[in-house]
């Protein structure tokens, strides 16, 4: 490594880790101050806080790291420039692409790390942390004993309907199962006492299949004491469906998407979600792209003045990647371009202003 990319490095990533950390600790620190009297009304214990806290900070990490990096950027290149130590590399004939490669580096490092936190930890984090907050702290009796009511939900154009559904047994109780033949003339109606997940899949218990026909005249009548269903859903996936998509693991949500939801409109805020994981950690890298050149700008600006342009254009990027995302979840916008489009615009942006000043 040379003695430029160790320069650099020193002041970049220190710089970067020391502003992370103190973002999600003031911000956690607001959020207890805020949310005490909550905490105090529900006799919250400390150890469910603290938990809930715990399973936040990974979230807070991925917003939060791209508003580091800029600092990052600031305090390394921008301080290089303030000391005129740019003019005289430059001068020596090194590119400014040279000069800046170690944060490019760098910044590709850290959105390879933030994708790969996305796409595995943060979904359970999110989960747990949604758990302890209504369970742990509110009290709610639902994620207290994880079971729902009156639970109705659709799996490969089959409508499940049951009285009590309960995630830790991995049973349902007054199952009623309805759906159409291939050519739409004849509707199966199946009722069983409960259903039991075991080894892999759920069985029906106690149970009478019944076929009608478009009259509504019972064709076939079979009763049965145990009978295996193709429903594919765990009782864990059945305990976080129609929750938010951010608690469904990234593994599973295409599948979720392709086979367990009916109406287009609804797809909406998955597909979102979806592209979301993979674009979402590259905002570190993109508004580094974006930051270099400004902090490369000709020494007559001021440093406060190349520093206001550089956060002001990071913020028109926050600004446009929110609406972007906002119109894809409502479906006004197809969520891929919603999701990708601002990194790409302004990428390319801060790829052509750094090959300009190269």
């Amino acid at each position: 490594m040379k003695i430029l990319d160790k320069y650099l490095l020193k002041h970049f990533i220190p710089s970067y880790l020391l502003s992370v950390v103190t973002f999600c600790f003031f911000y956690c620190l607001v959020d207890l101050l805020a949310n005490l009297s909550k905490f105090i009304d529900k006799g919250a214990q400390i150890v469910n806080v603290a938990q809930f806290y715990m399973f936040l900070l990974p979230s807070l990490w991925m917003k939060l790291s791209p508003l580091a990096v800029l600092i990052g950027v600031w305090f390394s290149v921008g301080h290089l420039a303030e000391d005129k130590e740019i003019m005289a590399m430059r001068l020596s004939g090194i590119s400014a692409i040279r000069i800046t490669m170690p944060l490019l580096m760098s910044g590709l490092i850290i959105s390879l790390f933030c994708f790969g936190v996305n796409i595995t930890l943060l979904p359970l984090c999110e989960e747990k942390k949604d758990e302890i907050w209504h369970g742990n702290i509110q009290g709610e009796k639902e994620y207290l004993s994880k079971t729902k009511g009156d639970f109705i939900f659709t799996s490969k154009n089959i409508v499940y309907v049951t009285k009590n559904f309960s995630e830790k047994e991995g049973k349902m109780n007054e199952i009623t199962i309805t759906y159409n033949s291939a050519d739409g003339k004849n509707e199966t109606v199946i009722t069983a006492k409960e259903a039991l997940w075991q080894n892999g899949g759920w069985i029906l218990v106690d149970g009478l299949m019944r076929v009608f026909d478009k009259e509504g005249n019972a064709k076939e009548i079979e009763k049965f004491d145990t009978k295996k269903i193709s429903l594919s859903l765990t009782p864990h996936e059945l305990w976080i469906y129609n929750r938010s998509p951010s608690l469904i693991p990234t593994p599973k949500i295409k599948e979720y998407i392709l086979e367990y939801k009916k109406t287009p409109s609804s797809l909406d805020p998955y597909w979102t979600e979806l592209h979301s994981r993979f674009s979402l950690p590259f905002i570190n890298f993109t508004l580094i792209v974006l930051s270099i050149p400004f902090c490369l700008l000709s020494l007559h600006q001021s440093s406060v003045a190349r520093m206001s342009l550089c956060f002001g254009f990071s913020l028109i990027y926050y600004v446009f990647f929110s609406l972007m995302v906002a119109m894809a979840e409502k479906g006004q916008i197809s969520p891929p371009l919603g999701v990708w489009l601002p990194n790409i615009l302004f990428l390319s942006i801060g790829i052509f202003y750094i090959w300009k000043k190269r």
